[in-house]
């Protein structure tokens, strides 16, 4: 049987422990390959085993010790023994006939040495959203995907690839079907008010995701009880993300607004619960999401 490698950014293990729809894609679409040897190369976390068998599934995990991070990548400046070439070293044990690329922008150096040590190997790149870090210059691909026609016809403009293709995102009908049978239990659970209007944001808790927007409309309802808002999604510990979420509770606590809460504990695998509990569903990205999942999963939840 031929084999797929299909890698994700150095960003969040796959499967995702908490909100990541690029892992959560390449997770659901690999257990459901029958034509291919699926294998699944990403960051490691404390959750993952760095070697794994699960689903019919091959996933290695790529871990970064704390000396080697704090040594090399901080103090020195000098990523060594990269991301990139742990990933070519594990490409070189699995020999795949096609390796799938998600949403990883720095994977030039990586395709250029595919292309030199590896050319029976067939690259597609597969982009999510658009990125600065993908121009020109990039090497040729044998397939690239984008998840909607404004993102193929935009790369198609200066990315060089022998085929161009979309394909378009999807959710597990029959995940989210079930998960609104149980529509009315789900909403007595967060049921403070009669006749409770539920308004929902679930996405990662980051400036390009506009959750500050959100927090700013809950603001216009602080007056109107029956109004909830409920951000559900990812909130970083550290960096300049952590301090966006340290900004929005500033806000919140200033404007003494007792209408919203903040979800952080809620996994892919149950996100399509959520969906029931909803009226309504915002997405104020001010990125540009091409084609994001949420939208997708709101309708079918």
């Amino acid at each position: 049987m031929k084999k797929v490698v299909m890698i994700a950014g150095p960003w969040h293990p796959v499967p995702p422990i908490k909100g990541a729809a690029v892992e959560t894609w390449i997770y659901e679409v690999c257990k459901r390959l029958l034509r291919y040897q699926p294998h699944v190369i990403s960051i490691g976390s404390n959750f993952h085993p760095k070697r794994e068998f699960k689903d019919g599934v091959f996933f290695y995990r790529i871990n970064f010790g704390k000396l080697y991070t704090r040594v090399f990548k901080k103090i020195l400046g000098w990523d060594v023994y990269s991301y990139n070439d742990r990933i070519f070293k594990l490409l070189k044990k699995i020999k795949p006939d096609i390796l799938h690329i998600h949403n990883y922008y720095n994977s030039k150096e990586l395709i250029l040495k595919v292309r030199k040590k590896l050319p029976f190997v067939k690259v597609v790149l597969h982009m999510h959203n658009m990125s600065s870090k993908i121009d020109s210059t990039f090497p040729e691909v044998d397939c690239f995907i984008g998840v909607s026609n404004f993102l193929t016809r935009e790369y198609k403009k200066f990315l060089k690839a022998k085929v161009f293709k979309t394909v378009y995102n999807g959710v597990d009908l029959k995940k989210f079907l079930t998960a609104r049978a149980q529509k009315e239990d789900l909403r007595k659970k967060i049921e403070k008010v009669p006749n409770q209007k539920n308004i929902f944001f679930v996405g990662r808790i980051v400036p390009e995701k506009g959750v500050d927007k959100f927090i700013k409309l809950a603001n216009l309802f602080k007056d109107h009880p029956e109004f909830r808002f409920f951000c559900v999604g990812e909130i970083a510990t550290k960096g300049d993300k952590f301090k966006y979420y340290k900004g929005l509770i500033s806000f919140i606590k200033k404007e003494k607004l007792k209408n919203i809460e903040f979800w952080d504990w809620v996994s892919p695998f149950k996100v399509h619960l959520v969906y029931p509990m909803a009226d309504v569903v915002i997405v104020p990205s001010r990125c540009e999401d091409a084609f994001p999942i949420v939208p997708l999963e709101a309708m079918v939840g």
